[in-house]
């Protein structure tokens, strides 16, 4: 009677990729809320936002958004590894795969919304709103169509028979 031991011993099966994949993801998702938090942090130390009061020395234009380039590539790219991860998890037999690439992939609509609508505002004196909107409805129609093709490809090169 051999049976799999967990080799830190707490007397559960050892976990399998899918399932270590699906954690990763899971655990990458409120890493990226908290990336979105310290992307307003970094906004106010670098000045291209402000508590309130005086805006007239924040820095605004191109020169604001590359000041926020390392946050920008940051949350997104949090977001985007966890839809990864997400479909990593589904091709490997991860019991709610699907489930987490369906959060994965909203968060990293909240994501990409953020960081194209605060581009906009930066860039735009006028109608920032408005454009933040439209940009909005690209953004989700981009994050569906790769959440779509993460999941098909997921499902094509699945490694386990699905449930």
């Amino acid at each position: 009677m051999s049976e799999a031991v967990n080799p830190a011993g707490y007397g559960r099966p050892p976990m399998s990729r899918g399932d270590r994949e699906a954690r990763t993801a899971k655990l990458l998702i409120p890493a990226t809320f908290v990336a979105m938090i310290l992307s307003g942090i970094w906004a106010l130390f670098v000045g291209t936002a402000s508590m309130g009061g005086d805006d007239s020395d924040i820095t605004t234009g191109w020169p604001g958004v590359a000041r926020n380039i390392p946050v920008y590539l940051l949350v997104i790219g949090l977001g985007l590894a966890s839809i990864v991860f997400a479909a990593l998890a589904i091709r490997d037999g991860a019991r709610n795969g699907t489930l987490i690439l369906v959060v994965a992939a909203v968060v990293f609509t909240l994501v990409l919304s953020q960081s194209t609508r605060d581009v906009a505002e930066l860039v735009m004196d006028t109608r920032a709103a408005t454009v933040s909107w439209l940009l909005f409805l690209v953004d989700a129609v981009v994050v569906a169509a790769f959440a779509t093709l993460a999941h098909r490809w997921a499902r094509r090169s699945a490694r386990v028979a699905p449930h």
